[in-house]
């Protein structure tokens, strides 16, 4: 054999092993699976959204097929329950676009659905060719006041990179929902005594004034107010003082526990974001059980009042210095996280600083607590159970998550999730969840979309 062939014959081998390595090495097909086992539709909650995730991003167009088992309710807008898009024959066509990394439909309760029953439908994902079935093949939806989520996996959408919205989140239901963070300026207690906080998610700040005749105030009494009441790296040490303290402790607002002796209240001015948000002087006074605030722009002789009840329901009622009393915010029974933006003190050249903070977290002070667990020794997210949990040391300040799940990024790095911790959150009905975060931004990179999956424990 000559020279040549000998040549030839050893480049054929080497393109035929190289061929066997690329067969070798195809890429792994996408996993199809639904974002939680359980969802829940109840007497408040009338719909519910449901997502199919996929381990990457599609590379072509196509269709998912679902059955629908519904052993003792009927299909349909005038019966027990539907969907969107409709179903025909309990089987359900997706449709989805190259580039999807998740697919969602919603049911909906029906106008001839009586909740009390406690029924159940479940969603099956058909045989596919074109993804492999991961574990969370099909998901139950309970229609019952009575569920308890027992797992899932939650996007919680504060607005996208704007963080224009709040997103608050009800474990044991399974959902996240996103309400206009600019929507309100001061909450009214409704718990024990007379407290009023500021809305430190549109970094709101209060600044008293030592005057308490509101119409003995003018332009004049804010002079220089601009430079000092900022925040930021622009404020200065004096101005922690005029936003509440971020641990949510009630006793240490901007705005001082309102007295029993008006001639004890003070004028204060709030300043609200926005070069077109105009300042405002507000008082408040005690009003029996209630509250009654006087406010007005800063340089008007005339002023409006109004009287604020106080609601079992809620934590707060919420008062936008503009249009009055707000619908803002769940009932304290009905969420636990809130995700999105807050104001912080900040440490800053031996002091602190008022500094607001993107994704960041909030508990809800109506009898919930955090703990945070390290990955250290021979503890597991995955085999992590209550035995351990009620050996943690839980925390209720509001703020005890906050930005500690994250790392906030710098010259040459983006911020990210830490991948070395997870938490457990106690609620205000007593379950366990551990969670733990799966990413910081969307599929497209932007921040104020942040997901989290979570477990009740056992």
């Amino acid at each position: 054999m000559n020279k040549i062939s000998t040549i030839s014959l050893m480049l054929l081998s080497f393109i035929i092993a190289i061929s066997g390595c690329k067969e070798e090495e195809q890429i792994a097909p996408i996993n199809l699976n639904f974002n939680s086992s359980s969802l829940n539709i109840n007497e408040e909650n009338q719909e519910a959204q449901i997502s199919l995730v996929f381990s990457r991003a599609t590379t072509e167009a196509g269709s998912i097929s679902l059955s629908i088992e519904s052993p003792n309710l009927v299909y349909g807008a005038d019966n027990d329950f539907y969907t969107e898009p409709a179903a025909e024959g309990n089987q359900m066509i997706l449709n989805y676009e190259s580039g999807q990394s998740e697919l969602t439909f919603t049911v909906k309760a029906g106008s001839g659905l009586n909740i009390n029953n406690d029924e159940n439908i479940e969603f099956l994902i058909n045989s596919t060719e074109a993804f492999q079935i991961g574990q969370n093949a099909s998901i139950e939806v309970a229609f019952s006041e009575n569920f308890i989520a027992q797992s899932g996996t939650i996007k919680m959408n504060a607005g996208g990179p704007d963080f224009t919205q709040q997103a608050f989140v009800d474990l044991s239901k399974l959902q996240s929902n996103s309400l206009d963070k600019s929507i309100w300026d001061l909450g009214f207690y409704n718990g024990s005594g007379h407290h009023v906080r500021l809305n430190s998610t549109a970094q709101l700040m209060a600044r008293p004034l030592d005057k308490t005749d509101l119409a003995a105030v003018t332009a004049e009494d804010t002079v220089g107010f601009a430079n000092e009441m900022q925040i930021g790296f622009t404020a200065t040490p004096p101005a922690a003082a005029w936003i509440d303290e971020p641990n949510g402790d009630l006793s240490q607002t901007a705005i001082a526990p309102i007295a029993s002796n008006e001639e004890e209240n003070k004028v204060y001015i709030i300043k609200r974001t926005g070069e077109n948000e105009a300042w405002k002087k507000v008082k408040i006074t005690q009003d029996g059980d209630g509250y009654t605030i006087a406010y007005a722009n800063i340089g008007d002789t005339n002023f409006e009042t109004a009287q604020i009840s106080k609601s079992d329901s809620h934590n707060f009622v919420h008062f936008d210095l503009d249009n009055g009393i707000v619908d803002y915010a769940p009932e304290k029974e009905n969420w636990d996280l809130m995700y999105g933006t807050y104001t912080e003190k900040f440490p800053f050249m031996g002091s602190s600083i008022p500094y607001s903070f993107n994704d960041f977290i909030i508990i809800n002070r109506h009898n919930t607590s955090a703990a945070l667990v390290m990955l250290e020794g021979n503890t597991t997210y995955e085999g992590f159970n209550l035995q351990q949990a009620e050996n943690l040391e839980f925390k209720s300040e509001i703020n005890s998550i906050g930005s500690s799940w994250r790392q906030g990024g710098g010259p040459g790095s983006s911020p990210a999730v830490f991948d070395d911790r997870f938490f457990v959150i106690q609620d205000s009905q007593g379950n366990y969840y551990k969670i733990r975060f799966i990413s910081l931004t969307d599929e497209n990179n932007e921040r104020g979309l942040t997901t989290f999956e979570y477990k009740i424990l056992k």
